[in-house]
């Protein structure tokens, strides 16, 4: 939703995310083993005065310095409240699926940062429409395809945001926000 930079259309659906490329400790952020590595890396650049706290990092992903939860920070400010559920669901059943996996012992292929941000690029060059790749099979992924591995995977993952219950709280949403579609 950001497609405007210095009032100029960028031909981006979010130019935002290349403004933020120039910046230090921005985009998808390297591979962690443990959480200790994390907290060496974090450690070491207040150390060296390089932050003052770990909130100085502004990854897509990362570990909340101060509260026990994952922060989702690669998503521009949803327009709508149908797009902010959408986006929890979608994030809920990301963390919902990983979590299974890691209770049942399985494993998922990491792949290298380069190869993510080829991905990002398109995202950020196309929005919903883009053509990603899936680097495990080596092909490129429509959003038809996307759109229905998302609603499989929030469905197998049985998060709290079933269709339903999203459309039920957007409703009461918006009887609180009516400025949301230029009613107030």
């Amino acid at each position: 939703n950001s497609p405007f930079w210095t009032g100029r259309n960028t031909g981006f659906k979010s130019y935002r995310q290349e403004v933020f490329v120039k910046f230090p400790r921005t985009g998808i952020p390297s591979h962690f083993n443990t959480i200790s590595e994390l907290d060496d890396y974090i450690n070491l650049l207040i150390k060296t005065g390089t932050i003052d706290n770990a909130k100085k990092i502004w990854w897509d992903l990362r570990v909340h310095p101060f509260y026990p939860t994952i922060e989702f920070r690669i998503c521009d400010m949803p327009l709508t409240i149908d797009e902010t559920v959408c986006l929890a669901a979608i994030m809920q059943s990301l963390v919902a699926k990983i979590y299974k996996m890691h209770q049942q012992n399985i494993s998922f292929r990491s792949y290298r940062r380069l190869l993510l941000t080829e991905n990002k690029w398109r995202a950020s060059k196309d929005g919903i429409d883009a053509h990603l790749i899936d680097f495990g099979k080596e092909i490129g992924i429509c959003r038809e395809k996307k759109e229905k591995k998302m609603d499989n995977d929030i469905k197998t993952n049985q998060t709290n945001f079933s269709t339903e219950k999203c459309n039920d709280q957007t409703k009461k949403l918006n009887k609180w926000v009516p400025y949301q579609n230029g009613e107030g």
